[in-house]
């Protein structure tokens, strides 16, 4: 649907005078702008993806962008392997900042003025995304400048580890200096080692043309010692991800930009939570707030492990423009003329379907792991369909209303799993109100999955009890006690005192009487193992979830984090999981009496038919549930 330039802000205007369509034949939302699957203001990387465009057939690169792409000749000295893909001119101009990008975002509800200078850059191998910013440092270096931004003089460059990302980068960096002749002619002085690399420009201007002659030519002096040298310089230091560089200085000067590229360097790492608070403290406490206050950039850049990663992590919480380049627009698995490849060049279509062609018989001989690393560092999708334990046919929608009208039928219980903070990059806290049968049916009620303070989480839990404990149920609550999640208690017991509101705390199976909570630890085994004890009733279709609530956040968080699940262990966020693994712990009586009515048993109001006597008001109607 073409979109008409007065539909555009002024800056994109000048760039697209005409009618431009850069929706790539999605749906759009009745605006005429929004593509559909974002009107809802929630970004996600799946979403992205289903809606990836890497033709841009619309799109016109900037000049910079272009002089960019020419400085890369000029340094080589001749004709890349491979022509640079559209994909290539828009990943550098949204590293410039430049409105010819905006329609993209715009379409998708993305608010580019406000993430502008923190970009988040999720592609896939082989996109030469770290060999660009290779050529985008040299670019600086050169210019003194990022286009978009204005003076460069200090940058620092944050990898894995020194060892690793970073000397690979400074040697690649020294590599392409010393063939270069082009580069050669630009600087004056350089210097190039493992942990840093500086490079001096030559005098351009009228007035540092002027003062060098004066210093070196009259009085002598040698060039290092030239005033305003310093403005002359360039200066590229690295930063291994899990050493940090808190007050990170150039002589006066604080960083003006940061790179952050593939901070994690193994799937390993990607599963551990100590590494990852490691990196995320390098970039939040470290990092970020070490800048250059008056301005700066930041370009984050990686391939996705789960979405715990920083770049995966950053997108989804919308806080980072989202740049997402996958191998393809879809699976090389239709004909020729269906497959649109990011980089036809050097990822054609028979190169691409005979890799998953591949992994497809290794799958089928036994082997999934290859089929996920293609999907995962191809085509950025962190699990597939095929991949997934518990596959949207098994995913069961029920009427909650029956269920509140049988309640005294059912067994309640709680499961909690409380955090104690909400910030952004906190897990969520999760609530759980169960149902389950005299047929081991398991119904959820209500949910809360979200990030809340400590004392919201409270109330939460207590407002649930007391709307789901008006039918008479006794309710148990389920508490972690593993180390300092026994304070939680502590705490209920005397919120209950205040409230005048009382509960019981929920027995773990095979514990002493006498012991309140669950101990998670005493289960064995790590999360995913405890949850594989719920898996077959997944499989056997026991568990079912309410339809009424079924387009609430907390719920649409319950459904990635499901649809996440796959034999091999979680590829998201595992909150909502735990909160299903806990029913599994507790030890609750199985209740000896009817299960939800079959059809015929329903009479034309919903009543069950053996319950038409009794009273026909539901009390949860004016709930704040319903």
């Amino acid at each position: 649907m073409l979109v008409q330039p007065s539909q555009w802000p002024a800056d994109v205007r000048k760039v697209y005078p005409y009618a431009i369509d850069p929706h790539n034949g999605r749906e759009v939302s009745s605006n005429g702008v929004i593509l559909k699957d974002f009107v809802d203001g929630k970004i996600r990387v799946d979403k992205l993806l289903d809606n990836i465009d890497l033709q841009l057939d619309w799109y016109v690169p900037s000049r910079h962008a272009i002089e960019f792409i020419v400085f890369i000749r000029l340094c080589l000295g001749e004709e890349p392997e491979n022509s640079n893909p559209k994909a290539h001119y828009f990943f550098i101009d949204c590293i410039f900042r430049q409105p010819n990008v905006k329609p993209f975002f715009i379409v998708r509800n993305i608010p580019y003025d406000d993430l502008v200078g923190r970009i988040a850059i999720l592609a896939s191998r082989e996109f030469s995304k770290s060999t660009l910013i290779v050529y985008l440092c040299l670019f600086m270096a050169s210019k003194g400048e990022l286009p978009g931004f204005g003076k460069v003089n200090y940058l620092i460059y944050v990898s894995d580890s020194m060892r690793n990302g970073v000397e690979t980068t400074m040697d690649t960096i020294q590599a392409v200096y010393n063939e270069s002749v082009y580069l050669r002619s630009l600087f004056e002085d350089t210097r190039l080692i493992k942990t840093e690399v500086s490079f001096v420009r030559k005098p351009r201007t009228t007035e540092e043309i002027k003062v060098y002659d004066y210093h070196v030519g009259t009085l002598g002096e040698k060039p290092e010692n030239v005033p305003g040298r310093m403005k002359r310089t360039f200066s590229l230091v690295g930063i291994g991800a899990n050493t940090g560089g808190r007050g990170s200085r150039d002589g006066l000067s604080r960083p003006d930009g940061i790179i952050f590229d593939d901070l994690v360097s193994s799937e390993n790492e990607a599963a551990s939570e100590v590494v990852l608070s490691k990196i995320e403290s390098t970039i939040e406490a470290d990092m970020l707030p070490g800048m250059n206050n008056n301005s700066n950039f930041s370009i984050m850049i990686g391939t996705p492990y789960n979405p715990n990663d920083p770049v995966y992590k950053r997108i989804e919480m919308g806080t980072w423009i989202p740049v997402v380049f996958p191998r393809g627009e879809s699976l090389p698995d239709k004909e020729e003329k269906d497959f649109v490849s990011v980089w036809p060049d050097r990822h054609s279509y028979a190169n691409c379907k005979r890799d998953y062609l591949n992994a497809k018989r290794a799958k089928d001989a036994g082997d999934a792991s290859v089929m996920r690393r293609i999907m995962q560092e191809h085509y950025l999708r962190i699990s597939s369909d095929e991949d997934r334990a518990i596959p949207d046919e098994l995913i069961q929608w029920y009427d909650r209303g029956m269920v509140s009208k049988m309640l005294t039928n059912f067994t309640v219980v709680i499961t909690t799993d409380f955090t104690t903070t909400s910030n952004t990059k906190s897990d969520f806290s999760g609530i759980a109100v169960w149902a389950i049968s005299s047929n081991d049916d398991i119904y959820l009620l209500d949910i809360s999955l979200a990030r809340l303070e400590l004392q919201q989480q409270y109330d939460t839990l207590f407002r649930m009890w007391g709307t789901w404990s008006r039918k008479g149920n006794h309710i148990e609550v389920g508490i972690e006690i593993d180390g300092q999640q026994k304070a939680h208690l502590f705490s209920l017991k005397e919120l209950m005192i205040k409230k005048n509101m009382y509960f019981s705390f929920a027995r773990q199976k095979g514990a002493p009487a006498t012991r309140e909570g669950i101990l998670s630890k005493g289960v064995g085994g790590n999360k995913f193992e405890r949850f594989k004890m719920m898996l077959p009733y997944f499989q056997n279709k026991k568990v079912y979830l309410p339809k009424e609530i079924k387009d609430t956040p907390d719920m649409e968080e319950f459904l990635r984090e499901l649809r996440s699940v796959t034999y091999f262990g979680f590829s998201g966020h595992d909150d909502g999981m735990d909160l299903v693994s806990q029913v599994g712990m507790l030890d609750y009586l199985t209740p000896v009496g009817n299960s939800l009515p079959k059809e015929e048993e329903i009479d034309a109001n919903g009543n069950p038919i053996w319950q038409l006597g009794i009273e026909e008001e539901d009390e949860y109607k004016d709930s704040e549930i319903f």
